[in-house]
């Protein structure tokens, strides 16, 4: 008997290798530590610490935010199919976790394409991001399955981790990470985080938007 089984419908993640010398310019600038490597004790706490934190860390270094950009564009652009799209970091933020906690279970609002890049050196499984699956799983659940993971059953994706990789997939996918043991001597856990949104004029119609209407007042 021939069988043969197609993937109907692929979620896109993308795995580049960012040039040395733009994670060289990463590295001395300013994070912040894991937000939840320390609960917040009160509500006014907590919105303490979110006012704390720098989410446009690179608006004040437009040449680095566009050389990222550009990466993203490219993988983008080539994985899609898009023709000349142009796109724009919308924020952009350098998380430290120097004691291994987890990072709670999230997902972004208000862009397209999220990136991750390990811009510093890091430890063998040191956090390694889980990326869930937005396809709802079967309503039966067989006993007799094996439990080998495939493309067609598995709820999650284990991205691998290593400096100098930068992680590039839709912001609707939630992600995290599980606490892991730090090694004695071992570098605290940097990454960049930012996300994407398309500029320019997209959609048709009733349904068309053009961002190059948009402006700060």
């Amino acid at each position: 008997m021939n069988s043969q089984t197609a993937v109907m419908f692929g979620i896109p993640l993308g795995m580049v290798d960012v040039p040395k010398e733009i994670c060289d310019q990463l590295k001395p600038l300013k994070g912040i530590t894991q937000f939840y490597q320390k609960p917040p004790k009160s509500k006014r706490e907590y919105q303490e610490r979110l006012n704390d934190i720098n989410f446009n860390l690179l608006d004040k270094h437009p040449k680095l935010k566009q050389d990222i950009t550009d990466i993203f564009a490219a993988w983008v652009n080539e994985s899609h199919g898009y023709t000349n799209q142009r796109w724009a970091m919308t924020t952009g933020w350098i998380t430290n976790n120097p004691e291994g906690a987890a990072m709670a279970r999230h997902r972004h609002f208000n862009c397209a394409f999220t990136g991750v890049l390990y811009f510093d050196k890091v430890q063998e499984n040191q956090g390694q991001l889980v990326i869930e699956s937005p396809i709802r799983p079967s309503d039966f659940l067989p006993t007799q399955r094996s439990h080998k993971f495939t493309v067609f059953n598995s709820p999650m994706f284990n991205a691998p981790l290593y400096e100098g990789l930068m992680l590039l997939f839709p912001s609707n996918l939630f992600h995290s990470y599980q606490a892991f043991k730090k090694v004695k001597g071992a570098p605290s856990r940097r990454s960049f985080a930012c996300n994407f949104v398309p500029i320019g004029k997209y959609g048709t119609s009733d349904s068309a938007l053009d961002t190059n209407w948009l402006g700060y007042t």
